[in-house]
C-alpha cells in the first residue's frame, strides 16, 4: 500500500510538471469578461489564452476545428482556436513554423474556398518576427471571412472574423492586434 501511495505521488508530480505525453493532455477552457479592463478572456489551458477587447458572448464551438465562436453587440462574429502544432494532420516532424503555416494555409484555405466556391488570398505575412499569415476567403454572395494563423511556442492560433459593419481594414487590424498581444 505504501508503494502505491508513493507511486501516486510521483505520478502526480510528473503530471504537474508536464512530463507526460501530449496526446493525453486534457484541455481546460474558460471564458470570462473583465469589466474593469473591458476585455473578454478566452483560456484553453495549458496552451494559452487570448484577450479580446470588449464584451463578447460565446455562441458555439466546433469540435472538429477546435474553434470557439463569439459575437459582440454589433453582431461581429469571431472565432478562436488554440491547438498544438504537432496535432494537425499537415504537420511534419521537425517542420519549421514558417513551413507549417504555409502548409496549413494551403490546406485550410483551399478547403474553405472549394466549399464556398470562392477565392482566397494572403493579405499579410510575417514569418520572420511574428510567425503569422493573415488571409481572406470570399465569394460573390455571402461569404467574406478573414483569418489569421499564427504560432507561438508550439501553439497554433487560428483567429477568424466576419462582419458586415466593419471595414476590411478594421478586420485586418483587429486580427493582427489580437495575435500580437498574445504573450
Amino acid at each position: 500500500m505504501r508503494y502505491l501511495t508513493i507511486f501516486g505521488i510521483i505520478c502526480g508530480l510528473f503530471s504537474l510538471n508536464g512530463c507526460y505525453p501530449r496526446k493525453y493532455v486534457q484541455y481546460l477552457e474558460s471564458i470570462r469578461f473583465d469589466s474593469i479592463k473591458q476585455i473578454t478572456r478566452f483560456d484553453r489551458l495549458p496552451l494559452g489564452y487570448v484577450e479580446i477587447p470588449g464584451n463578447w458572448h460565446e455562441t458555439r464551438s466546433d469540435n472538429v476545428s477546435k474553434q470557439q465562436f463569439f459575437k459582440n453587440n454589433d453582431s461581429v462574429t469571431i472565432a478562436i482556436a488554440l491547438w498544438p502544432k504537432d496535432r494537425y494532420g499537415v504537420y511534419k516532424k521537425g517542420q519549421s513554423d514558417k513551413s507549417f503555416l504555409n502548409d496549413f494555409y494551403e490546406w485550410d484555405s483551399k478547403y474553405l474556398a472549394d466549399q464556398i466556391q470562392g477565392q482566397r488570398n494572403i493579405l499579410s505575412q510575417d514569418s520572420i518576427q511574428n510567425n503569422f499569415i493573415l488571409w481572406r476567403v470570399y465569394n460573390d454572395s455571402l461569404v467574406d471571412s478573414y483569418f489569421l494563423f499564427g504560432i507561438k511556442q508550439g501553439t497554433v492560433y487560428n483567429l477568424y472574423v466576419t462582419s458586415k459593419k466593419w471595414s476590411d481594414i478594421q478586420k485586418i487590424e483587429f486580427l493582427e492586434n489580437l495575435f500580437l498581444k498574445i504573450k
